[in-house]
């Protein structure tokens, strides 16, 4: 299950994707804009990964291909464009070799089954993590190998390694970075080193 500012998604045990709440830009994938105030069916393909943004979302089905509905006006879809209109019904962004997806407010992280991390989206405050405030409208990879957790807050990402250690990009005014300071970063920090199990961002 995922929650966006004002909707959710969640996975049934069948495999299924429903969502409800405010669908502003379609960002249900339900085809049209219309808020639904009950669970609606999205995809009754085998989905394995589903997450929410402010006016994006995105699943990952069982074949690895990522799947992105809603505003892609920042390019957070990572298919190459930008656009002025939305889409309201779930757009194949990437065929294959996904296994998680994170959203920020406009930004977009992947992480692939070989552990490696990609980024698209918004780019102000460095929540991209490729050492630039440059917007992407195409996947660009931050790491290689060696990741085992994305999550992302409204203007900063965080990255979980497989050796247990945290890393940490984007805004950080109020200090969410945890670096001890409040100074944003377009690069990623270390502020843990070992003995992290799971992470988690949100914020609007």
């Amino acid at each position: 299950v995922s929650s966006g500012q004002d909707y959710g998604l969640f996975i049934k045990t069948d495999r299924s994707l429903y969502g409800m709440g405010n669908n502003v830009h379609g960002k249900l994938g339900v085809g049209n804009t219309v808020s639904r105030h009950s669970p609606t069916l999205i995809s009754s393909s085998k989905i394995t990964a589903v997450a929410t943004g402010y006016l994006h979302s995105a699943f990952v089905k069982v074949d690895g291909s990522l799947w992105m509905m809603g505003h892609n006006w920042q390019g957070q879809f990572g298919n190459g464009v930008t656009q002025a209109n939305s889409n309201s019904t779930p757009l194949e962004v990437l065929s294959s070799g996904v296994m998680e997806v994170a959203l920020g407010h406009y930004h977009t992280l992947i992480l692939k089954t070989n552990r490696s991390v990609w980024v698209a989206g918004a780019n102000s405050h460095g929540q991209l993590g490729d050492g630039t405030n440059t917007n992407r409208s195409s996947f660009k990879q931050i790491y290689s190998s060696g990741v085992a957790q994305v999550t992302a807050g409204k203007n900063h990402s965080i990255v979980l390694k497989t050796n247990a250690s945290v890393w940490t990009f984007g805004r950080n005014d109020k200090g969410q970075l945890g670096d001890g300071s409040t100074t944003s970063r377009s690069t990623p920090v270390n502020p843990i080193t070992s003995g992290v199990s799971e992470v988690f961002a949100r914020g609007y």
